[in-house]
């Protein structure tokens, strides 16, 4: 097929805004690279002693519902099932006065599968929900 200089056929045409539309449709649901060892926790331990996370300030509460003797929920009751898997952990935020600990606050921290680059950006999403026996404050 012989074409004059500037004319596209019509079939290049449509392919191009085909693959134009599914690309905008559906290029945001490709996930990214997990950079996060063990983003469900799974692989975390009660103490935090071994495995990618680690208890940075206070003592986080590990919940884990196929292993419950496991669990490290401080005298609290379990407060829901985990988003994804079956542990999750609990921290408090800000002081919570039930236990008299105004300025309390844990932190945990997790190890990556490799450094952050310079000049990258980087999206980081998390699940969180309220205890709903001892939380007064709303997100």
């Amino acid at each position: 097929m012989k074409l004059r200089s500037g004319i596209i056929p019509n079939a290049l045409k449509t392919q191009a805004v085909v693959t134009l539309w599914i690309t905008l449709c559906f290029g945001r649901l490709l996930p990214g690279q997990n950079l996060v060892i063990s983003p469900g926790f799974e692989e975390a331990t009660p103490s935090f002693l071994d495995g990618p996370w680690t208890a940075v300030g206070g003592t986080p509460d590990y919940y884990n519902a196929t292993h419950p003797e496991r669990n490290t929920n401080s005298g609290l009751e379990r407060a829901a099932n985990a988003f994804e898997g079956e542990t999750y952990l609990g921290i408090a935020c800000l002081g919570a006065s039930r236990w008299q600990c105004r300025n309390s606050r844990e932190y945990i921290c997790g190890r990556l599968s490799e450094p952050l680059a310079a000049g990258e950006r980087y999206e980081v999403s998390l699940y969180v929900r309220l205890a709903s026996d001892i939380s007064t404050f709303p997100l």
